[in-house]
């Protein structure tokens, strides 16, 4: 399952960010965060950062939170809490795959429909 961490990596990614002072400015975050963040001995826990992260990935931040809930509950070794998470991480992950997929299909018909309309 991926950490915030990773989420993290994967936008500095998406936005070709050289260094970890691009990240900090972009989050308005000190230097040391970023690197607490990105070495995983900090969870993110600013909802704006966590925000700025899915609006770069184009994905539900519900995903990034749900994470961001596993990786507490880890933590604190709470197996309820994990549990319930995890189902909430796949049930929001599901839906972001759905919705991207679907949106796939849609695109596809309309370009399909656009196409015999010109014929």
């Amino acid at each position: 399952m991926k950490k915030t961490a990773d989420y993290l990596k994967e936008a500095q990614k998406t936005l070709k960010h050289s260094t970890d002072g691009d990240t900090m400015r972009w989050l308005d975050v000190n230097r040391g965060t970023v690197s607490r963040y990105l070495s995983g001995k900090s969870i993110i826990d600013s909802d704006d950062v966590v925000w700025k992260i899915a609006e770069a990935l184009d994905i539900d931040p519900a995903e990034i939170i749900a994470a961001r809930a596993i990786e507490r509950a880890e933590r604190s070794e709470d197996a309820d809490g994990f549990a319930l998470w995890t189902k909430r991480f796949k049930a929001v992950s599901h839906s972001a795959t759905s919705l991207f997929f679907g949106g796939a299909l849609l695109a596809s018909a309309v370009e399909g429909i656009r196409h015999c309309i010109l014929c």
